[in-house]
């Protein structure tokens, strides 16, 4: 009997674990604006096990690896990530550097 609940509670654990390693990219979710220009802004949903990263420019797929949420443009990639310390968005896109905020 106790071996029993000692295999359910380490498949709990391992559950839990499971769930909490796959929602790493949930902070990235929400609708964010640029710090410097209010009228630039991003929204990020989740669609399956990916992301899409939606502008005023359109919307693109992206991915969440190794803490970054990289967003397919068509001509390269943009890398976003999430400063801890602010809660901003860091986005970066051909050289180009913008931080938004929680709307």
């Amino acid at each position: 009997m106790k071996s029993k609940v000692l295999v359910v509670v380490a498949l709990l654990l391992l559950g839990s674990i499971f769930l909490v390693g796959c929602g790493g990219g949930d902070k990235f979710l929400g609708e964010w604006v640029n710090v410097n220009d209010s009228s630039d802004w991003a929204k990020i949903i989740r669609s399956g096990n990916s992301y899409i990263w939606e502008d005023s420019d359109g919307k693109y797929p992206a991915v969440y690896k190794d803490g970054i949420l990289r967003v397919s443009v068509g001509i390269g990639e943009g890398y976003v990530s999430f400063d801890e310390k602010t809660g901003h968005l860091v986005a970066s896109y051909l050289g180009h550097k913008e931080e938004y905020k929680r709307k």
